[in-house]
């Protein structure tokens, strides 16, 4: 994933994904988890692009949106 903001690999995160109106059903879906930062690499156009690891998908939304479904389409935001 890419970040506007930079990212320590072992920062957590609070994360919201925005699911796609195909997959959801709803114009507005998203899911909000936590996960981890575990890795950090360049990518070809010179943008850092950073593995999360996700940790807690919140169960009140667990059965709304398969868990499969919502990392197809993600935004990462920071909690640090």
């Amino acid at each position: 994933m890419k970040s506007p903001l930079p990212l320590r690999v072992g920062s957590a995160l609070a994360i919201t994904l925005r699911v796609p109106t195909y997959l959801s059903g709803s114009a507005r879906s998203t899911v909000q988890c936590t996960g981890r930062v575990v890795h950090e690499r360049q990518v070809a156009n010179g943008d850092i692009g950073y593995g999360v690891q996700f940790e807690n998908l919140l169960s009140f939304q667990r059965s709304a949106v398969p868990l499969s479904a919502t990392l197809q389409s993600a935004s990462v935001g920071s909690s640090t």
